[in-house]
């Protein structure tokens, strides 16, 4: 709206020419809406500006914002980034990593999360990993001002390979953010989905 732009001209192709070729999964969109590359990727500025989304934000903000998530979606503020091996610098996700370096999602809780909701998450994670459930890598690193921030692996990303991914939400056309599909529903899908009983223990 700053830009003078009404938000009838965002069409689902708007949409996916942002998502263009740096979007979760392995499918990509051209011709690209394309941003510059951020030089520097860190926690202060998001965590700064995740109490402003929706209110004063202005639009370069959202722009920057646009480009850190990688189409990341939820309920909870993230994005997504590549970070070395000692888990202590962060760089663009569109960047090429260099050896030792992964792709991570980075999330933040909710302004109405209790504060250790991140340290509960990380732990609920422990929990399974010693339950022999396959989790993905984590770690929990924090802002300046102390606010954690939950780092995992990206599930749609092996390396430098990307992954298919499809969320069950899409796969049977439900509103995520309504609860309409039980754990049963859930163990179902992944039976037909995968015809695998391992994936279904996992799971």
């Amino acid at each position: 709206m700053s830009r003078g732009r009404s938000r009838a001209e965002i069409t689902d192709l708007t949409r996916l020419a942002m998502v263009g070729s740096h979007g979760m999964g392995a499918l990509s969109y051209r011709p690209a809406d394309d941003y510059p590359l951020e030089k520097d990727v860190d926690l202060d500025w998001f965590d700064g500006l995740v109490p402003k989304v929706g209110n004063d934000l202005v639009s370069e903000d959202l722009e920057r914002l646009r480009g850190m998530a990688g189409g990341s979606q939820g309920a909870r503020p993230k994005f997504v980034a590549i970070i070395d091996r000692d888990n202590s610098q962060l760089l663009d996700h569109r960047s090429t990593p260099a050896e030792g370096w992964r792709h991570v999602l980075i999330k933040r809780r909710a302004q109405c999360d209790a504060e250790c909701a991140v340290e509960a998450e990380a732990a609920y994670s422990d929990v399974g990993a010693a339950a022999g459930v396959e989790v993905s890598p984590l770690t929990v690193l924090r802002a300046s001002k102390g606010e954690a921030y939950f780092v995992t692996d990206r599930f749609d990303r092996n390396g430098a390979e990307r992954v298919h991914m499809q969320t069950v939400a899409a796969l049977l056309d439900v509103d995520f953010r309504q609860a309409q599909v039980d754990y049963s529903e859930l163990l179902k899908v992944v039976r037909l989905v995968t015809r695998d009983h391992r994936a279904v223990e996992q799971m």
